[in-house]
């Protein structure tokens, strides 16, 4: 818990990787940090850099009961960022003052399988596209049980961006007051195959629009 200009968690793993019970607060990184593909995250998480998904080497992250609140970043997707991870599990976190440059709170980028759930997303923002989530290449996504709260993007998905997306199914979700500048007040979702939402409940500017 401290004002830092470094990031505070950098994994490069090839088999498991489990945060929990943490508090990460008043953390800042405004220049590139590593590079493997794809910057991902303030607490980066990498598997292994291949798109083959050999499965002689399973990558499997879990973060569970963490806290982030008010840190930020000009260059990362999400601040806990996911990489190249088989099996990502994300459940009962909260995101609170928190920006990036794509995916304010949270990313999720090249998986196999993730499910998220249980999180709350509270003044979150990002410079680009995803105020608070960004999903990209994953084959089955699952979220559920979400709280988005004064949100907002600079371009696409006040809430949430999801791009090539093999199949995705989420719900019980609560958005209030969710904006972005371009499309997709709540979510944007492009390039993806089929994509489920139930028990939606938006608020205000949040809208669920533009599929494309």
């Amino acid at each position: 818990k401290s004002s830092s200009r470094v990031i505070p968690i950098n994994a490069l793993l090839s088999r498991f990787f489990y945060l929990k019970g943490n508090l990460f607060e008043n953390f800042s990184f405004f220049t590139t940090p590593i590079n493997i593909g794809e910057s991902s995250g303030l607490i980066a998480i990498f598997g292994t850099p291949t798109y083959s998904w050999d499965t002689s080497v399973v990558s499997f992250a879990v973060a569970i009961d963490n806290i982030f609140s008010s840190m930020e970043t000009s260059v990362t997707n999400g601040i806990l960022g996911f990489l190249n991870i088989h099996d990502v599990l994300v459940y009962n976190n909260s995101f609170s003052n928190c920006r990036a440059s794509r995916g304010g709170g949270l990313s999720v980028l090249y998986s196999l399988k993730a499910i998220v759930k249980d999180i709350k997303f509270i003044n979150c923002s990002s410079s680009s596209d995803g105020g608070a989530i960004i999903f990209q290449e994953i084959r089955d996504l699952k979220f559920f049980n979400l709280t988005f709260f004064n949100c907002s993007s600079a371009k696409e998905g006040g809430g949430i961006k999801a791009e090539a997306i093999t199949q995705a199914e989420g719900g019980d979700i609560v958005a209030v007051n969710l904006f972005s500048k371009t499309r997709g007040g709540f979510l944007l979702v492009r390039q993806s195959g089929a994509f489920i939402l139930k028990g939606l409940k938006i608020f205000s500017r949040g809208t669920l629009s533009n599929f494309s």
